[in-house]
C-alpha cells in the first residue's frame, strides 16, 4: 500500500498506517501525530505545526522528511526503526527521540539552544 502526494489537516493522526510507503505528504495541524505508522516506510514528507508528535514511526525507515514546530517530539522512531537524512526544527521542545538506529539528521532549534 502506498499513500502519496496528498495535504492532510485537522484529523486526529494526519495519516496512520500499518506497513507501506508514506511520501510527499503534507502533515499540518492534525490533534495527534501528523504521521503515524509502524513496519513502514515515511519518506519525502512534511509535518508541521501538529499537536502532538511530527512523525512517529515503530519498526520503520524515516528518511528525508521535515518536521516543524509540532508540539511533542519532532521525530519518534523507536523498536528497530532507521531515521536517517530528516530534519528537525523546533523552539527548544524535543526534536529527535528515538530507539533504533541515527544517521546524518539535522535538528535545528532556530536560534535557541537544543
Amino acid at each position: 500500500m502506498a499513500i502519496r502526494n496528498g495535504h492532510v489537516r485537522g484529523f486526529t493522526f494526519g495519516v496512520s498506517t500499518f506497513s507501506g510507503i508514506v511520501e510527499l505528504i503534507h502533515a499540518f495541524g492534525n490533534l495527534r501525530a501528523g504521521i503515524s505508522g509502524h513496519d513502514a516506510t515515511v519518506r519525502k514528507s512534511e509535518a508541521s505545526r501538529n499537536h502532538g508528535n511530527g512523525i512517529e514511526c515503530n519498526s520503520c525507515l524515516v528518511s528525508e522528511n521535515i518536521a516543524s514546530l509540532n508540539q511533542g517530539n519532532q521525530f519518534l522512531v523507536g523498536f528497530g526503526g532507521l531515521l536517517s537524512s530528516n530534519v528537525a526544527v523546533t523552539r527548544g521542545d524535543p526534536g529527535i527521540n528515538n530507539f533504533g538506529a541515527v544517521s546524518a539528521n539535522n535538528n535545528s532549534c532556530n536560534g535557541v539552544s537544543c
